[in-house]
């Protein structure tokens, strides 16, 4: 492991995934895909069905991921178009809802602390779905997505427990980028 990489573990209730599918692919089984990746934890605690090596060039923090999406002209505007055309919305936003969506994306607002989103409700509802969790669901796939978009193989999630990680690489495991292998632990 080293310096390159750290542990992530991942408690799939026994399950020992074999793929990651991106987000809006169906999973062969059936199972909902919400977020097009497996969410892992950097502590053990129990979760460990998976153990994953990820490496630490192709993964950033979510603190490091909002500062290179948002002070990065380019990277900025790539995100805003990425969310302007995803199809896992459901609707076509306009640059301005885009703009307000990826905010949440990347945790600088949170969907259940003072909810108000400028474009308005219904709007909100239209584009992202009118449960609140499926919609935090979303804007968490929306964010993986957004993150393999730019190359990466996993990226830091903020959310109710602290930072998790979401491993992202698309294709078998443990052949893809990023992950040096997979193993049982």
């Amino acid at each position: 492991m080293g310096n390159n990489s750290f542990k992530a573990y991942s408690g799939m209730g026994g399950i020992r995934a074999t793929e990651i599918y991106p987000l809006g692919n169906d999973l062969p089984s059936g199972a909902d895909n919400r977020f097009g990746g497996i969410f892992a934890s950097r502590s053990a605690g129990g979760a460990d069905d998976m153990v994953f090596d990820v490496s630490k060039a192709g993964h950033l923090s979510a603190q490091d991921f909002r500062f290179a999406v948002n002070y990065d002209t380019d990277a900025y505007t790539d995100a805003v178009e990425f969310v302007e055309n995803n199809k896992n919305l459901h609707g076509k936003p306009t640059k301005d809802e885009a703009e307000e969506i990826l905010e949440y994306m990347l945790e600088e607002k949170n969907i259940y602390a003072n909810f108000a989103p400028e474009m308005g409700m219904d709007r909100w509802n239209e584009l992202m779905g009118d449960e609140m969790h499926e919609a935090g669901w979303l804007a968490q796939g929306l964010k993986g997505d957004l993150a393999r978009h730019r190359g990466l193989d996993s990226v830091g999630m903020e959310d109710e427990y602290g930072e998790s990680v979401l491993i992202l690489n698309s294709g078998q495991i443990p052949t893809v980028r990023g992950l040096s292998h997979y193993s049982d632990p």
